[in-house]
């Protein structure tokens, strides 16, 4: 709602309106998009992408809806880890993936165009790091499965990261790779999340024997208005001549340790059987792992 004082102010219809409540509805539409604001630059596109980025998540309070709809982020991440390891250890992580409040697949499409993935990170407690999934690539801008191996469409729960997105595809099987969407015949690779449901992808890494604990795992939820491959072929000099660079907002985050013990003789072990992080973690905040198995 907005101060106003255009006649046609107030909804004396509306059970949540007067008609002397000199207000009007605001019809600006929020959805994910940041990157062409700051592209376009129009009147007012620093506060679009302010409130976009705060309605993604989950920090936008909508006063006629608060009482009905859940608080923060559209979706979260939970990280699923043992509460110890030893040097020399294969370590398995699990994180979990949660539509919490999209009353429509997550993410909804065009999957040749958004990407929302997890960004997993190890540091021991000397900052080293230790392993790394999902990181974007710092010259092509593409999302890696591991350092220096680019993001395969279809991959399974158990290798590189967990990626929401999908391949169209022509009547002769190759890639539709210009959002020719018209031409379309099928597809493969398709990873969404029903509303209300999650999906989770496993990791594993090995710890250094020289590991200093406690570890510190973080994982972000990511999201990307469009694939860095479409950009690349249809704007190819934009972050060049313009000096914009396609944004990446962080919508749920989660962290937790895992302490270090000595490592008994016999050599090293597996740290899994992952317990559950405790709760449903919101954007920027950090759970302790504990309890039984995520959903």
């Amino acid at each position: 709602m907005h101060d106003s004082t255009d006649p046609g102010r107030g909804e004396a219809g509306d059970l949540e309106r007067l008609a002397t409540d000199g207000a009007h509805r605001h019809h600006g539409t929020i959805a994910t998009n940041v990157f062409l604001p700051a592209v376009l630059e129009l009147e007012g596109w620093e506060q679009h992408v302010r409130s976009t980025e705060e309605w993604m998540r989950g920090e936008t309070i909508i006063a006629e809806i608060a009482d009905r709809f859940p608080a923060g982020p559209v979706a979260s991440v939970r990280i699923a880890a043992p509460e110890v390891a030893s040097p020399g250890d294969e370590v398995r992580l699990r994180v979990l993936a949660t539509n919490r409040k999209a009353g429509h697949n997550f993410t909804t499409g065009p999957l040749d165009f958004v990407r929302v993935w997890v960004h997993l990170v190890v540091d021991d407690a000397r900052g080293r790091r230790v392993a790394e999934f999902g990181a974007l690539d710092p010259e092509t801008r593409r999302i890696t499965d591991v350092a220096g191996r680019e993001h395969r469409i279809g991959n399974s729960r158990s290798e590189g990261t967990l990626v929401l997105d999908g391949q169209p595809i022509d009547e002769h099987g190759k890639p539709l790779v210009r959002h020719e969407l018209w031409r379309k015949a099928g597809g493969e690779g398709q990873r969404v999340i029903f509303p209300g449901y999650s999906d989770n992808q496993s990791f594993t890494c090995r710890l250094p024997l020289d590991v200093e604990g406690p570890l510190r795992v973080r994982a972000d939820l990511n999201y990307r208005r469009y694939r860095q491959e479409f950009l690349d072929l249809v704007v190819p000099e934009l972050e060049k001549e313009r000096g914009v660079l396609q944004p990446t907002v962080t919508q749920s985050s989660d962290e937790t340790s895992i302490a270090i013990r000595p490592r008994h003789a016999g050599g090293a072990s597996s740290a899994g059987g992952a317990s559950s992080a405790g709760g449903a973690s919101s954007a920027g905040g950090a759970s302790s792992a504990g309890g039984g198995g995520g959903r």
